[in-house]
């Protein structure tokens, strides 16, 4: 079992509905089994916005997507969705909240893990974020 950081893009082509499912295509279905059940983070790439993490969630079924081959659905818990007071941004003091993010010398990382859609994330650095975000 695992924390998860969701990225979440406003005009992604998949089906996402974030207070009800979450899409993604079969790459990350072991990642995201390991979530059901567990609280996640929506993250929203700068790419994206400006929110970064924004909200906090519980996964509490994964399905085959109903239309599309090699995609799958995480049902969100209902009611469970909780919109951060305000966002929290990727990097505090110059270095990732995500240690998964860092490199060695504690800088941010380029590519990889960065633009993964689905990660998994330590309880500690997951309590951390929620705790800044202070979800409403």
């Amino acid at each position: 079992m695992a924390n998860l950081i969701l990225l979440h893009k406003p005009n992604s082509v998949y089906d996402d509905r974030i207070e009800e499912i979450y899409d993604f295509p079969k790459t990350y279905l072991k990642t995201m089994k390991q979530g059901v059940g567990q609280g996640f983070i929506y993250y929203e790439p700068l790419s994206a916005g400006q929110r970064g993490y924004f909200a906090l969630g519980e996964i509490w079924d994964i399905v085959s997507h109903p239309e599309k081959a090699d995609r799958f659905i995480a049902h969100i818990k209902a009611n469970s969705l909780r919109m951060f007071s305000r966002p929290v941004p990727r990097l505090l003091g110059g270095k990732p909240l995500e240690s998964a993010l860092a490199g060695p010398d504690g800088r941010p990382k380029m590519g990889g893990a960065v633009q993964r859609a689905v990660r998994a994330i330590p309880a500690d650095e997951f309590r951390k974020i929620v705790d800044l975000g202070k979800p409403v």
